[in-house]
């Protein structure tokens, strides 16, 4: 009988014994995982702070270099009043340079040396054929469809009636997922063409290094054109010819206009081309510790030279 009520009694030790532990162990693992959340908490909020204090220096950053864009762009007006040349100061793109905690690149685009989008609807609100012209012509050579200048023309023409051919008003758009329509306005930026019938990213992609989207009417640097700009002012400039008279103004200008392209060009496209602009656009990354943003700002400068921004947008064009 002793013999049982001792065995009895080291069992219940043993289990106490295994109770203890296990809770000794479980007390353990809730203390460990709590440990680990509030560092885990910890950091998380070191990063949240660090985060926010980058993105301000960022910003302050971003908006010191459109700064820098608009006093650049007002001394080289001062400086050459009626030229904008690829061989100007403001045409250098800015490498990446280090600054406290990072680093800053940018450079200034000639938004008018680009084909602007906008053209294509005239100020009284009908199709501006040469125009039209050109930019099938600039599609062609970029070998997309040019086909698809119908669907750009109806997306910012006023009237709901589809060009022919393949044009694209609210009867298609209204059939999409989700649905919208069509705005018949102008567009604000380059981007809105991957909302058009038969544009896809990729056509997009190709195309958006040669176009714009400025305010109608807004004439053509043949300064600052590219090889695929100058081919499509005209069916009698095809891309080899204009590669060569590219590389014969080089970063420089051209010296008279009217008589380079006279003979080249019909005399309404010629009245259509300047040497100097208006619009910029101005891309400015800036990047410090694990933080990065990158600002594209729409410049526009006045005749006296003044420099404002039109149209900003972070992370995207």
């Amino acid at each position: 009988m002793a013999n049982y009520r001792s065995r009895s009694i080291a069992i219940k030790i043993k289990k106490q014994e295994g109770v203890a532990i296990l809770t000794a162990m479980l007390i353990l693992m809730i203390t460990s995982v709590l440990a680990t959340k509030i560092m885990w908490n910890a950091q998380i909020y070191q990063r949240q702070a660090e985060s926010t204090v980058n993105s301000e220096q960022i910003m302050m950053m971003l908006q010191s270099a459109e700064a820098w864009a608009g006093n650049i762009l007002y001394q080289d007006k001062i400086n050459t009043a009626d030229l904008d040349y690829l061989g100007e100061i403001w045409a250098n793109e800015l490498p990446p340079m280090p600054i406290d905690g990072g680093y800053i690149s940018g450079k200034i685009i000639d938004l008018q040396s680009r084909f602007n989008v906008n053209n294509l609807i005239n100020t009284h609100g009908d199709v501006d054929s040469l125009a039209d012209m050109q930019f099938r012509r600039l599609l062609t050579i970029l070998e997309i469809d040019p086909n698809i200048a119908s669907a750009v023309i109806d997306w910012i023409d006023p009237d709901n009636i589809p060009n022919f051919p393949n044009g694209a008003e609210d009867d298609v758009y209204s059939a999409n997922t989700p649905p919208y329509r069509s705005p018949n306005v102008s567009i604000t930026s380059t981007s809105e063409l991957m909302a058009m019938d038969g544009i896809t990213k990729e056509v997009l992609m190709v195309l958006e290094p040669h176009i714009a989207a400025l305010p109608s009417g807004t004439p053509q640097n043949i300064n600052t054109s590219s090889a695929y700009i100058i081919a499509s002012l005209s069916d009698e400039i095809d891309i080899n010819q204009a590669i060569a008279i590219s590389q014969e103004r080089g970063s420089l200008y051209f010296a008279n206009v009217n008589e380079r392209f006279e003979s080249l060009i019909e005399p309404d496209m010629l009245r259509r081309l300047t040497s100097s602009s208006e619009y910029f656009l101005l891309e400015a990354t800036v990047t410090i510790g694990s933080d990065q943003n990158t600002l594209y700002s729409l410049l526009y400068r006045d005749i006296s030279g003044i420099v404002k921004s039109v149209y900003r947008s972070l992370g995207a064009s």
